[in-house]
């Protein structure tokens, strides 16, 4: 398992360190993406790859390790990985997890969007709510269809709809993470309220006036 690794030098440490190396199945075709709606019966080793990988659970839990986190993932949750990333899953259900797997190039998503998600401190978790579940699900519908599908603008319409899920991920993502940070935020805000009027006659009511909750 990577532990913490600096991504410059990381890419070479993985190479050399014997790590599996995913097929770009995505490749087939001269395809730069890949959409597979899949069910995951066997464990996966810890591997890489040199694209990015977006996988939505439908149904069954696993537990996700991503270089030195690991998460217990079930129905709505997803994840992400970039080529500068090792991860792993196992299966913690008997049924089998039934994944839709978007795979594409990095050239294939806006570079904004790429840069957020290749910051080494990003959780690349999502746990969706099940109203925000059903919306995702319809886009990766429309993905699914098109991709297997010949249309016109079939290219421009795959794009613009796998940008559309991976914004929808990067909100939840960043949502979840504010979650983490603002009750410690509020409490340093309260410590130092309290540190500078401690000889006041202090209530919670007035302490939550001062910061407008």
């Amino acid at each position: 398992m990577c532990l913490g690794l600096k991504i410059g030098d990381k890419m070479d440490r993985i190479k050399n360190s014997g790590f599996h190396r995913a097929a770009r199945r995505h490749m087939r075709n001269g395809e730069q993406l890949e959409i597979v709606h899949k069910q995951l019966k066997g464990d996966v080793i810890i591997h890489w790859h040199d694209y990015v990988e977006c996988e939505l659970i439908f149904s069954g839990e696993l537990e996700y390790t991503i270089n030195d986190r690991t998460f217990h993932l079930g129905s709505g949750c997803a994840y992400i990985a970039t080529p500068s990333d090792t991860h792993s899953m196992r299966i913690l259900t008997d049924e089998p997890v039934e994944l839709f797997s978007i795979s594409c190039d990095e050239a294939y998503l806006d570079p904004e969007l790429l840069a957020r998600f290749a910051d080494p401190s990003a959780e690349k978790v999502a746990r969706w709510n099940q109203q925000e579940a059903t919306h995702v699900r319809a886009i990766m519908d429309l993905l699914e269809d098109d991709f297997n599908g010949i249309r016109h603008m079939r290219s421009e319409m795959l794009k613009s709809l796998v940008n559309a899920v991976l914004i929808s991920f990067l909100r939840r993502m960043e949502t979840d993470s504010m979650v983490v940070k603002i009750p410690d935020r509020l409490v340093m805000q309260v410590v130092s309220i309290i540190n500078a009027r401690f000889r006041e006659k202090l209530t919670i009511k007035s302490i939550a006036d001062t910061i407008y909750i």
